[in-house]
């Protein structure tokens, strides 16, 4: 129980990560995020997310951005590779990422500059451990994943995944879906 309340309480204060890693406009430097160069972004924490099998996960991104000149593009083309550790398991994703903008026009506040809609497709690896939800703990699962988040605020994913090297009492396969705050 004390674990469980730590990583909540870990999650909770690094819940505000996403938002200010996203920022491409701010010269100050920023500490959440480790730039290789301006195609390469690495951000600790994307998500907070409740599913199945893993529980309670948080989300870690590298996301290499296929465009060079990303000012007032409409569709915007990332490369992603994602860590989700989980209470009760694990996953391990490389993926395509699309990020489509509505913009408003004129701009009258940065409020209102624009909403985007983020859709992924991912090949995963999953783990499980602990106390999984619809599976048994120690599996290996091989399978995809496709993911939306409105806005980067809520996110929602949708998966399927085949068991590799089914024990007795494992499964042969499992679907998931995962709703949680973030990219």
């Amino acid at each position: 129980m004390k674990s469980s309340t730590a990583v909540c309480a870990a999650l909770a204060l690094l819940l505000a990560a996403p938002a200010r890693a996203q920022d491409t406009t701010s010269a100050s430097p920023n500490r959440s995020r480790s730039r290789a160069d301006h195609q390469d972004v690495l951000v600790p924490i994307t998500s907070v997310e409740w599913g199945a099998p893993d529980r309670w996960s948080v989300t870690s991104r590298y996301i290499h951005m296929f465009q060079k000149d990303r000012n007032r593009k409409a569709t915007l083309h990332n490369l992603t590779v994602a860590i989700s550790p989980g209470t009760a398991g694990g996953r391990l994703g490389v993926g395509y990422q699309n990020i489509h903008t509505w913009r408003k026009e004129p701009r009258t506040s940065r409020a209102q500059e624009s909403f985007a809609l983020l859709s992924e497709a991912r090949v995963v690896l999953v783990r499980t451990w602990g106390n999984p939800l619809r599976a048994a703990a120690n599996q290996n699962f091989v399978g995809g994943e496709l993911r939306t988040s409105l806005a980067g605020v809520l996110s929602i994913g949708v998966g399927y995944y085949a068991g590799r090297h089914v024990a007795i009492g494992g499964n042969r396969a499992l679907w998931s879906v995962h709703i949680g705050v973030g990219l």
